[in-house]
């Protein structure tokens, strides 16, 4: 499996990734600054993070190609996690956090010695730039 930082060149292998599910496409201006990205002969996955350095960083956005087999799927999202826990280490970041309502996703966090923090949550997000949020609805 083949890691890189995500950039802009990535942002197509995304919007297909996320079409193949029937998810409207985030834009790339919602996306952290800080991702990775798995390719294995094609796009496996991507991972991001929000990260405050000496504080805390959030694991988001991790999506992975359906068209990939489960074991791809797995090492891209674990490949992808764990450069993400470097990055958060060398920023000095006291834990990582994420939030999530799908059971595998869960799952996955969880054998990557995660532990469950909140139940029946709901997130928020609000734009500070009136940038257009309908991705989300």
């Amino acid at each position: 499996m083949n890691y890189e930082r995500f950039n802009k060149s990535h942002y197509d292998f995304l919007k297909g990734v996320w079409t193949k599910y029937g998810w409207k496409a985030c834009p790339l201006s919602f996306l952290p600054k800080i991702g990775y990205v798995a390719f294995e002969d094609k796009f496996i996955g991507a991972m991001f993070m929000y990260a405050h350095g000496g504080s805390v960083s959030m694991v988001d956005w991790a999506v992975a190609n359906p068209e990939a087999t489960k074991e791809q799927r797995a090492e891209a999202m674990r490949g992808c996690f764990d450069r993400l826990v470097e990055l958060a280490r060398g920023m000095d970041c006291t834990f990582i956090y994420s939030v999530t309502a799908v059971p595998a996703y869960m799952n996955l966090l969880k054998s990557f010695g995660m532990k469950e923090a909140e139940r029946n949550m709901t997130s928020f997000v609000m734009s500070l730039n009136n940038e257009d949020m309908s991705f989300l609805d």
